[in-house]
């Protein structure tokens, strides 16, 4: 786990470096009389679409209190896990002003997967034997909320720090259905991260936001280090109704000794989102 955790911590911090820079940049270009003119923020602002999963990476070890350590697991080699899937999304950002605001955003990731497994393996309390067909569940649920304050207000340009709670439930399990014989594993890690926030208008109609959370304390049982980096493209189609696009790339690594789950999670993955959103309310003033 050092080894990836040391990987991870440098690599946010290049990406993160890469963001702040890029944003700033394109602030001190000169504004032309579009971006003079651009509208305020709405005080709602509604994003619902899809995110499609291309690339899973997932690693997971759960421990019994009574059997010690238990095998690790690479889900999608391991037991077939589903490595491509799609889920719906959703996310809301309230503006109280030009400088601050919130953003609360969810989804749930579900996978499943089939396969006779090639060794013995322990998975906490259970024991599953070579060749024994074992079918396998992936949950993750998550909730985000976090608050930002804009410390760069521009015209056409936005950044700032945030801060906030990424909130993952996860579920685990293996069964063996001939023998009715399944064993699950569960836990909910309330991470506290820190990040930043940019947006920059492209003339009238389209604007790119980009956005960066970050985790690497130990809260409780679970400890770990964890970075979420999302890159958006949206077009203004309608007055307060348009579309947009991106990509999000996430990885967490994390261990866990709790009574509900004793193990690790190491996972990563890379997604393309698509949605259309809306503004309601009184636009902020700025």
């Amino acid at each position: 786990m050092h080894t990836l955790r040391r990987d991870s911590i440098s690599s946010s911090k290049g990406t993160c470096l890469r963001l702040v820079l890029a944003v700033l940049v394109l602030a001190m270009l000169p504004l032309g009389a579009a971006a003079q003119s651009a509208a305020a923020p709405d005080r709602v602002e509604l994003r619902l679409g899809m995110q499609a999963f291309t690339q899973f990476t997932s690693a997971v070890r759960v421990d019994s209190a009574s059997r010690g350590i238990g095998t690790q697991l690479r889900l999608e080699t391991d037991v077939a896990l589903d490595e491509r899937t799609r889920v719906a999304r959703a996310d809301l950002v309230y503006h109280f002003n030009a400088r601050h605001h919130v953003v609360l955003a969810s989804y749930d990731i579900e996978r499943t997967g089939t396969r006779d497994v090639s060794r013995q393996i322990r998975f906490g309390e259970q024991t599953f034997d070579f060749g024994t067909s074992v079918s396998a569940s992936f949950d993750e649920e998550v909730v985000k909320l976090a608050y930002g304050y804009n410390v760069l207000l521009r015209p056409r340009a936005t950044l700032g720090p945030s801060f906030g709670l990424h909130v993952m439930r996860f579920e685990v399990g293996l069964a063996v259905s001939a023998l009715s014989r399944s064993y699950e594993a569960r836990t909910t890690a309330p991470l506290p991260v820190v990040g930043v926030r940019g947006h920059y208008r492209i003339g009238d109609r389209w604007a790119i936001s980009g956005a960066l959370d970050l985790f690497d304390v130990e809260v409780g049982d679970v400890k770990g280090v964890f970075r979420d980096v999302i890159l958006t493209f949206e077009h203004d189609t309608f007055d307060r109704i348009g579309f947009g696009f991106g990509f999000n790339l996430n990885s967490l690594d994390v261990s866990s000794g709790d009574d509900d789950f004793r193990g690790i999670i190491d996972l990563s993955f890379r997604s393309a989102m698509v949605y259309v959103k809306g503004g309601f309310g009184t636009r902020t003033s700025r």
